[in-house]
C-alpha cells in the first residue's frame, strides 16, 4: 500500500494516500501499525504538508487497535528533534490516548514528561503549541506552567489566554480527539454529500468574485483610458493602479 507517494509523486495523488491511512486504521496487525508509523514520520518532518491536515486528530483513532510494540516508534518520532511544532502535539495524542486506556497512573506520568519537556523547550511557540495537550488534560501541578506561558504569549501568537487556561481547569479532562474517534464517516454518504455541497457553494462564490473582479477591471481600465486620453492634452503624466486578480484554486480531493 502506497503511503510515501512512491508510486504517485505528484501533489494531485496526495489523497490516495490520505485514503490509504484510513485503511491502514481499520487493519490490526503490525504490519499496518508500521505502515502508518512510517507516514507519520514523513509528516513530522513537513514531507506530506498536503494530507497534515486532513488527518488531524484522527490518529489515536488509526492507533487504537494496533499491538502495542507499535506506539515504540511512535514514541520516538514524538520527541525527535525533526518533528514539526504542530505535528508533534498530534503524535503525542496517540501516546496519550493508550496512556489513558491502561490507567491513570500511565496517563498522568505521560503528562509530567509532556510538561517536562514543555518548560524545557527553547522555542516559545513550539512550547504553547505542545502545551495546548496539557489543556485537555488539566492536573494542578502544571498550572503554574500555563500560566506562565499564557503571560509569555500576550502580543505574539497568541494560541491559548487566561480565558482557555480557566474553562479548561473548570471542565476537567476532555481530550479533543473524542470529536475525531470514527475517521471512516469521512467515507460515509452524508459526509461524501457534504463536502460536494460545500464545493458546490465555493465555486459559486469564487465564480461571482471573479465575476466581480473582471467588472472591476473593465471599471478601472475606461477610466485609465480617459485619464490617459485628457493627460496627453495636458501633456502631464498620471498612472492608474491596477487591481491584481486572485486566482483562486479548487480542492479537487
Amino acid at each position: 500500500m502506497d503511503v510515501d507517494g512512491s508510486s504517485c509523486s505528484s501533489d494531485g495523488h496526495w489523497w490516495l494516500r490520505l485514503h490509504a491511512a484510513f485503511i491502514l486504521g481499520l487493519m490490526d496487525d503490525a504490519a499496518s501499525g508500521r505502515l502508518l508509523v512510517h507516514l507519520m514520520r514523513r509528516l513530522a518532518a513537513g514531507e506530506e504538508e498536503n494530507i497534515e491536515d486532513w488527518l488531524a486528530g484522527y490518529w489515536p483513532a488509526l492507533f487504537r487497535n494496533k499491538p502495542e510494540e507499535t506506539l515504540s516508534d511512535v514514541e520516538a518520532i514524538a520527541w525527535a528533534d525533526f518533528a514539526q511544532a504542530y505535528f508533534r502535539a498530534q503524535v503525542l495524542e496517540v501516546l496519550l490516548a493508550a496512556a489513558q486506556r491502561r490507567g491513570s497512573a500511565e496517563l498522568d506520568a505521560l503528562l509530567a514528561q509532556i510538561a517536562q519537556w514543555v518548560a524545557a523547550a527553547p522555542d516559545q511557540e513550539e512550547r504553547a503549541v505542545t502545551a495546548n495537550i496539557l489543556l485537555d488534560f488539566p492536573r494542578p501541578s502544571h498550572r503554574a506552567l500555563l500560566d506562565d506561558l499564557t503571560a509569555r504569549q500576550r502580543g505574539m501568537f497568541g494560541l491559548f489566554d487566561e480565558s482557555d487556561v480557566e474553562r479548561s481547569y473548570a471542565k476537567g479532562d476532555q481530550p479533543g480527539w473524542l470529536r475525531f474517534d470514527e475517521p471512516w464517516n469521512f467515507s460515509s454518504p452524508t459526509q461524501i454529500g457534504a463536502r460536494e455541497k460545500r464545493w458546490f457553494e465555493e465555486d459559486e462564490r469564487c465564480s461571482r468574485d471573479e465575476s466581480a473582479e473582471a467588472a472591476g477591471a473593465d471599471d478601472t481600465l475606461l477610466y485609465a483610458g480617459t485619464v490617459s486620453a485628457r493627460d496627453a492634452q495636458s501633456g502631464s503624466q498620471r498612472s492608474v493602479p491596477m487591481r491584481q486578480r486572485q486566482e483562486v484554486q479548487k480542492n479537487t480531493a
